[in-house]
């Protein structure tokens, strides 16, 4: 009986301490799953990926990119948001809206004293190396007559179609035409806008109305924004027309663009003609020396008002560029003769790319294809 009795004890002992190691073992189970979730595992399969850059020295510049260029896509496609402007990383659609206003802390002032108004451009410490191929893709097919893209500042060129050969500029002229009116007038005077300063078309064209006078600073705006025939027309006749196409000749010979010519102030006239390699020196200087030109065609669009009865005016701009965070400037231009022109500067990887594209059928297309192609083959150093 004392044995059953021990026996009987032995038993009752093993199975309590059985089904105290169960729960136990239960809890740690549970426990652990909580430590190790610590959100829902759908939760966790939808989390967007963390950008990695390679370690230093692993692999080339091509590759490296490339690695980045693949995780960028993989953060969009998983919903991490890309800020607008940012072409340090992914490819971006040029023509695409952005949201928000142009933050101006993104370009460097120009000091008061070499501006005649407020700008923000990049200084030329800030530039970065040149660039250098890291792709080998060949250059998308454009229906454009002449092409270039070239760095700005260097004057190296990556693609060039006929770039030494002239081509009608259209409103591309009016650069030349704000230089004029930069370096001539003061932009305070009232300029009257008067008949003699519209050329024949209807009244629904006509982005001015006859009579009143304007700061030539607006006019200067309209011109350039808005491609105001009317506008180029008044500033022409202010300082006498004959003499301020004189003048554009003169500054075209002045600064070696040998085979560029201007007939009129608003590029209507199919004789107003120049070539890429041209348009690109003419873009050089003005972004050294009149980078206030670049300024106002950066923006969307510019009041002006009316100094005799205080109306004011939205001037939209003609560019569908203008406002993007990586534009610095550019103008357009269409007539019948040149087809459509255009020509750009963007900021890419610190450095001022240019870009033009005249006699083409989709001028803000293939300025766009020509951008992400080069974006995807040429970077530039630290």
């Amino acid at each position: 009986m004392e044995t059953f009795q021990k026996f009987l004890f032995l038993a009752v002992m093993i199975a309590v301490t059985a089904f105290g190691y169960r729960g136990t073992g239960a809890e740690g189970r549970r426990e652990a799953a909580q430590v190790r979730f610590e959100r829902p595992l759908d939760d966790a399969m939808t989390a967007a990926p963390v950008l990695s850059l390679p370690p230093p020295g692993s692999g080339t510049a091509g590759e490296s990119k490339d690695a980045f260029m693949a995780q960028s896509t993989a953060a969009r496609e998983a919903g991490e948001n890309i800020r607008g402007g940012d072409i340090s990383g992914a490819v971006e659609l040029l023509s695409e809206e952005k949201a928000g206003p142009v933050v101006p802390e993104e370009f460097l002032p120009v000091p008061a004293e070499e501006s005649r108004m407020d700008v923000f451009l990049e200084s030329p410490a800030s530039l970065g190396q040149s660039f250098y191929r890291i792709k080998d893709e060949p250059p998308p097919l454009v229906s454009a007559e002449r092409v270039l893209v070239a760095d700005l500042r260097s004057g190296d060129d990556f693609l060039s179609i006929k770039k030494s050969g002239r081509w009608p500029l259209a409103s591309i002229t009016k650069l030349m035409g704000a230089v004029v009116v930069l370096r001539d007038m003061d932009l305070e005077q009232g300029v009257a806008v008067g008949e003699a300063d519209f050329l024949p078309q209807s009244q629904e064209e006509r982005s001015l109305t006859t009579g009143g006078r304007y700061r030539a600073a607006d006019l200067l705006r309209a011109m350039l924004t808005a491609s105001s025939n009317e506008a180029a027309e008044a500033l022409a006749n202010s300082l006498g027309r004959a003499s301020f196409i004189a003048a554009m000749n003169a500054a075209a010979r002045d600064w070696g663009l040998d085979e560029t010519n201007f007939d009129d102030p608003t590029g209507l006239s199919a004789s107003n003609q120049s070539t890429p390699a041209d348009i690109q020196k003419l873009l050089l200087r003005i972004y050294d020396e009149y980078p206030d030109i670049l300024k106002i065609t950066r923006a969307k669009s510019w009041s002006i008002r009316n100094l005799d009865s205080g109306s004011v005016k939205a001037m939209k701009s003609t560019n569908l560029f203008a406002g993007q965070a990586n534009f610095i400037g550019g103008k357009t231009g269409y007539t019948d003769e040149a087809g459509g022109n255009l020509v750009s500067v963007f900021r890419y990887r610190d450095r001022p790319l240019f870009i033009v594209v005249l006699g083409s059928d989709d001028r803000f297309g293939e300025t766009e294809k020509l951008f992400s192609w080069f974006s995807r083959n040429f970077t530039a150093g630290k």
